[in-house]
């Protein structure tokens, strides 16, 4: 449960259910406890919030300063060289397209929801009054490749990303998710056996959607190292959720994290 804090009066929502969707219930109960409510937002995640709520009720929030949104233009990934080969390697990246940026994503989105142009463009105009377009730097490609490699944490977190995503899965004992740095990628030695997760993670979601990889699993790690950047940046706490919500978000020696703490003193 969220609390109030008495170190923050905002905080930064960046929940993402396994599904990749928001997370309706925890912006609810943010938007109970804190003054006021920055929900980081992607495209996708902007039109299912926009579906769901309806335009007018965030619109309504946001008129009160109970709500505002980030807008991420870009997206934090992992590119793998070599793919189940002996050589595999894979190195963390920021990706990028004009399709995804804000003054072209929010009127079509609207669009599709509403039904006309002029209608759409209108509304679109009102609400990026409290839309504020944001992008990952490149620099926390290089954060996360120190972070990762050199951190104790990455095997309980990779650990916790599986239970989360595909609970019924038996991992094996002990758990083996060995990252080793090989110049600008990493290694990964695991004894995760992929196609029985995969077997359980199909169950809840799409093939076409996502199948897990020790990239899928990297990949986890490196947007939670861009969301404490967002929340640091922010001045605000963080409300991780699902895989995100474990040991890395907690990592209190990971230097955005130490950064948005240091804000407060």
């Amino acid at each position: 449960m969220i609390k109030q804090s008495s170190m923050f009066d905002a905080i930064t929502v960046y929940g993402l259910e396994g599904s990749g969707a928001p997370d309706f219930g925890l912006l609810a109960e943010s938007l109970l406890f804190y003054g006021h409510v920055s929900l980081v937002v992607n495209s996708g995640h902007l039109k299912t919030l926009l579906r769901v709520c309806g335009y007018e009720a965030i619109r309504d929030l946001m008129n009160i300063n109970a709500l505002s949104l980030v807008y991420l233009e870009n997206g934090a990934g992992v590119r793998t060289t070599d793919a189940e080969h002996c050589n595999e390697r894979h190195d963390f990246v920021v990706f990028d397209s004009p399709v995804l940026h804000l003054q072209n994503c929010l009127p079509e989105i609207l669009r599709e929801l509403v039904g006309k142009q002029g209608k759409a463009r209108r509304i679109a105009e009102q609400l990026k009054r409290h839309v504020s377009a944001s992008r990952h730097p490149q620099t926390i490609n290089d954060a996360s490749l120190e972070d990762i490699a050199t951190s104790s944490y990455v095997r309980p977190a990779v650990a916790r990303v599986v239970r989360h995503v595909a609970p019924e899965y038996p991992a094996p004992d002990p758990f083996i998710f060995d990252v080793v740095r090989d110049g600008p990628f990493v290694r990964v030695s695991t004894n995760i056996d992929f196609a029985a997760l995969n077997l359980v993670y199909h169950r809840r979601v799409d093939p076409q959607h996502s199948t897990i990889t020790s990239a899928f699993l990297l990949s986890t790690l490196h947007q939670a190292t861009a969301e404490l950047k967002i929340a640091a940046s922010a001045n605000s706490e963080m409300a991780p959720n699902g895989p995100f919500s474990g040991e890395h978000a907690d990592c209190r020696h990971t230097p955005y994290w130490r950064a948005s703490r240091a804000t407060t003193k």
